[in-house]
């Protein structure tokens, strides 16, 4: 899995998490809001959240991380680092802020109905 469309993807799906743990609808993410202070996620939704994007980073993996994310590695980070991480996790480490920025804007667009998928 390793098209932009499957990037895009994988994005959604990891907002979709964070917008779950923390009880936010995940059209109303935003790249720059904290995991904790913003979102509210407490020890346990940042595990609940790391864990499922280990998870989505083994379908979109060219090399997973062995040792999966923990809480720690997303207590203070932005939904665009959580994104980044989860990437980086994959072994898909060529994504900069700026892309990821850009896989979340169209990511969000197709969550709040402004795109439709594979586009």
């Amino acid at each position: 899995m390793t098209s932009d469309n499957a990037c895009v993807t994988a994005t959604q799906d990891a907002l979709m998490v964070i917008a779950g743990a923390s009880g936010t609808a995940s059209r109303e993410l935003r790249p720059g809001l904290s995991l904790t202070v913003d979102l509210g996620l407490d020890d346990a939704g940042l595990a609940l959240v790391a864990s499922y994007l280990h998870r989505i980073a083994g379908r979109i993996g060219k090399e997973v991380a062995a040792t999966p994310l923990d809480a720690d590695a997303l207590r203070d980070a932005l939904v665009w680092q959580a994104v980044a991480a989860m990437f980086a996790h994959a072994g898909r480490g060529e994504f900069d802020v700026d892309a990821i920025r850009r896989l979340i804007a169209t990511a969000l667009d197709r969550l709040r109905g402004t795109v439709a998928d594979g586009d």
